[in-house]
């Protein structure tokens, strides 16, 4: 038959290899936001105790550099006509045989990862993103075929392997999660936030810029 597809509405997930320097990042030693032991209801959830969520401001440039490639896509593709800040920044390990709980991080607008380690064992945990349209849904179907053979655009999860200096920026509304780390060296990646600036907002929906 002669039929039409229309892929609509789509979430944006961006990636490309980024020409950043990575010793700065790896010279942070602390403050890592760590994956906790499979232990009863400790199961993939996360251990903050000592968190630092705003690494960046310790290497300026490195945020400079971001946040300059996130509003190149922006005004090639997504065409808003906003400001651009990254609001939180962590540097994540996962270790051998532990992964990360799955989240989407609300207050926030694009949610970015970084690879600046490398990533050549076996194993490597991937990062794995789960559509949004299942909660529109009263059904839970079964295709014929696995996730590895359908399409992109029946795809109801998606893994990306790490790879060095990969830069992944995906819409903050998508659940997603660090997979199980197989590999014997610990994971390491560097995540972060993206929102709008106000001004933004048209009439009685308006954010306006508080600090003035």
């Amino acid at each position: 038959m002669d039929v039409g597809h229309l892929p609509l509405f789509a979430s944006n997930v961006f990636y490309l290899k980024a020409d950043i320097d990575v010793e700065p990042i790896k010279k942070i030693d602390t403050g890592f936001v760590k994956a906790a032991q499979y232990t009863g209801e400790q199961v993939g959830v996360i251990d903050t105790s000592k968190p630092n969520f705003q690494v960046l401001d310790q290497i300026p440039d490195t945020k400079k550099a971001l946040l300059e490639i996130f509003e190149r896509i922006n005004y090639d593709l997504l065409r808003y006509t906003n400001k651009w800040a990254i609001s939180t920044s962590w540097i994540t390990v996962t270790e051998e045989g532990l992964d990360g709980q799955v989240h989407n991080h609300r207050n926030c607008f694009y949610s970015g990862v970084f690879y600046f380690d490398h990533y050549d064992e076996e194993g490597i945990a991937p990062l794995e993103i789960m559509t949004p349209l299942q909660y529109h849904s009263s059904y839970k179907l079964q295709r014929a075929d696995d996730m590895d053979n359908s399409p992109i655009t029946l795809a109801e999860q998606w893994v990306i392997p790490p790879e060095h200096q990969k830069l992944i920026l995906f819409p903050s509304y998508l659940n997603h999660k660090i997979g199980r780390q197989i590999g014997k060296k610990p994971r390491y990646s560097l995540a972060f936030n993206i929102i709008p600036v106000p001004p933004y907002g048209v009439a009685d929906s308006q954010a306006l810029d508080l600090s003035k």
